[in-house]
């Protein structure tokens, strides 16, 4: 597959040297520089576009600024306001300059992601088709590394190789710049992996996601290898969301993908109705299942109910813009912070109702409209299936400190608008639009 344009060239190669970039500790730089590369690249090409004849600059595939679609300007003013919202917070709640300073570039690294990558699937010409060979590529060179690390479990070497400078300089979290052959489960004696993401949910979600990329690849090889790679992942983080959220999304979006069909909707009816004659049996049916899942790492789920619950009581004290962060849990939490593992729950801590707000409205428009064209748009059905996953993982995750991870998600939604080119866009020069064409085996 040939990368054509500079924007694909970032892309390609991070995900070529993913896991050399893990292990000098600087992924969550890098994949944050990323953006705002991109985000430099594509203000120079709509300044340029601006003050010059279209017919004197070199062929290429923009789109102008003035037709970004309502979901895309969404998602972007909603993520500016959540950055606002987080200092409002940080101010009414008397944290100082340098605590204000240290949410500003925080929020560069996570919300601001989920608002500007939508933009940027939108203006620049990054074809879908360079999303699923990277994935492939990153799920391929997992099943390296899968191995080695269980590899230096057996070799009974210490789980944590070493922790990166870079976290004294950024100070977000040290979690982001340790270096981990694996980590050990709280309630049994296993491990599970987390290679180049910071915890196992978040190797499982992404794992999900490749999966659904790997499926599009056109290269029977990339595809078995993103296929086989990304279910390893998925496998190797040991994550109970994971083998929830596949098929769960599998099944809504079949569901989604047939509700026209006046046969499904027979079906659908009957099985309605057959369902309510036996909704005791398949309630209890449920409860024992899910009470099976919990109680497969029960001190986790317990200490997750007790932060949720501790989370939300705690909303009522600022109920309009929150307590500005996370703050750390007393010692019968361990000292998790409150706030955290719930997206929801979690905003309302934080940044109150007018985060909570800020994030619902975009993700439920995202869902509506992506359900609306996946019949008839390749990209958008890849998308709507990412934007599940994601949805599915804010229920156990704060999902905005992995946005460095899952990127590729949102950056498929504003690709999902490029399918069809807008009235005014700019298309410059003689070259086509740029088709996902097959991909030869590189």
């Amino acid at each position: 597959m040939k990368i054509i344009n500079f924007p694909e060239k970032i892309i390609w190669f991070q995900s070529l040297f993913i896991y050399p970039i893990y292990l000098s500790g600087s992924i969550f730089i890098f994949n944050s520089l990323q953006l705002w590369i991109l985000v430099g690249y594509a203000l120079f090409w709509q300044v340029k576009l601006s003050l010059e004849p279209t017919n004197k600059i070199d062929s290429i595939d923009i789109r102008p600024w003035r037709s970004i679609p309502p979901l895309i300007w969404g998602w972007l003013i909603s993520m500016i306001l959540m950055g606002v919202t987080i200092l409002v917070g940080v101010y009414e709640n008397g944290y100082n300059s340098n605590e204000m300073m240290r949410s500003t570039i925080s929020w560069m690294g996570d919300w601001s992601l989920l608002g500007i990558y939508p933009v940027l699937g939108y203006l620049l010409p990054i074809r879908p088709v360079v999303i699923y060979r990277s994935a492939c590529v990153i799920a391929a060179q997992s099943l390296i590394a899968i191995p080695i690390c269980y590899g230096a479990y057996l070799l009974k070497l210490p789980a944590l190789i070493y922790l990166s400078l870079l976290e004294r300089i950024i100070q977000n979290g040290k979690v982001y710049y340790l270096i981990s052959w694996y980590t050990r489960e709280v309630d049994s004696d296993g491990i599970r992996l987390v290679l180049f993401t910071p915890w196992g949910p978040a190797l499982g979600l992404i794992g999900c996601i490749f999966f659904f990329y790997a499926l599009e690849e056109k290269t029977l090889v990339w595809k078995w290898l993103g296929i086989v790679g990304s279910l390893a992942m998925m496998i190797a983080s040991v994550s109970r969301g994971a083998y929830l959220f596949l098929p769960a999304t599998v099944a809504i979006v079949w569901v989604i993908k047939n509700l026209s069909f006046i046969q499904f909707q027979l079906s659908l009816g009957i099985s309605c109705f057959l369902g309510g004659l036996g909704s005791t049996l398949l309630l209890d049916s449920f409860q024992e299942f899910f009470g099976g899942v919990k109680s497969a790492r029960k001190s986790s789920s317990q200490l997750r109910g007790e932060l949720e619950r501790v989370a939300f009581d705690r909303w009522t004290d600022s109920p309009i813009f929150g307590h500005g962060k996370q703050i750390p849990g007393p010692d019968f939490l361990k000292n998790m912070p409150i706030g955290s593992h719930h997206t929801w729950i979690g905003l309302l801590f934080t940044q109150g109702l007018t985060g909570f707000c800020l994030f619902f409205t975009p993700v439920v428009w995202s869902l509506i409209e992506l359900s609306l064209k996946t019949k008839s748009n390749p990209v958008a059905h890849v998308a709507l299936k990412a934007l599940i996953l994601v949805t599915f993982a804010s229920f156990s995750d704060n999902i905005e400190k992995l946005a460095y991870i899952y990127w590729s998600t949102f950056l498929l939604i504003g690709a999902a608008y490029r399918e069809v080119s807008p009235p005014g866009s700019w298309d410059l020069g003689n070259r086509p639009s740029l088709p996902d064409l097959p991909s030869q085996s590189t």
